[in-house]
């Protein structure tokens, strides 16, 4: 027997709905894959977010953050304004928080962006770690403060790789300033890169001369 002008509609629709479907699982899954991607992407860099609703008087931010403030990453963690700022304050370096409070407050007053670099201490051993904090401000019609969204990453490793730099620098400048021998290195332009006293005196000028 042939299809029904009612059968052919209801085929149609079931078509309709079945295409719907599997757009909204692809969809779906494209979007988990991507927030994969993501939270791997911040593992990977020590980086986190952060959030400031001050409409809400709420705090929110990614697992990350908490993990390099050193905070249990409950499902709750951020769920207590005032405990989170707490334990975030708790942990800044005595000697840093000066300067937090003023990039905080000039930033909330609309005089900068905020951008600083400060250290925390992680209890329980008490681990210092060197950490950036980027955010932006977003106001209202008033101009007063409605959203602060930020990133904080952890970047110890950088701040241990640059110290490492310097001390090597200063080592080899202490062995080159240690010997009555002219020393001097040049690119192969023929620009001097580093000489030594013993050196500049050959020249009776100045190193910064030189």
């Amino acid at each position: 027997a042939g299809w029904s002008a009612n059968d052919e509609r209801l085929l149609q629709e079931i078509g309709r709905r079945l295409i719907d479907a599997l757009t909204v699982a692809r969809a779906h899954h494209a979007l988990k894959h991507s927030e994969d991607r993501l939270r791997e992407a911040q593992r990977l860099t020590r980086l986190g977010y952060w959030e400031r609703d001050f409409v809400r008087g709420t705090w929110d931010g990614s697992p990350e953050t908490l993990e390099i403030l050193g905070i249990a990453a409950e499902a709750d963690g951020w769920a207590d304004l005032a405990a989170t700022e707490a334990a975030w304050r708790s942990r800044l370096h005595p000697d840093d928080v000066p300067h937090v409070r003023q990039a905080a407050e000039r930033a909330l007053a609309g005089l900068q962006t905020y951008d600083v670099e400060y250290r925390i201490v992680r209890p329980p051993a008490g681990e210092v770690r060197h950490v950036r904090s980027t955010g932006e401000v977003t106001r209202g019609a008033d101009g007063r403060p409605m959203r602060w969204f930020g990133t904080l990453q952890d970047i110890t490793e950088r701040r241990q790789a640059e110290q490492a730099v310097l001390e090597s620098h200063a080592l080899l400048r202490a062995i080159v300033e240690g010997t009555t021998d002219a020393i001097y290195v040049k690119d192969l332009q023929g620009t001097f890169l580093l000489v030594n006293r013993a050196f500049a005196g050959l020249r009776d000028r100045t190193i910064d001369e030189i």
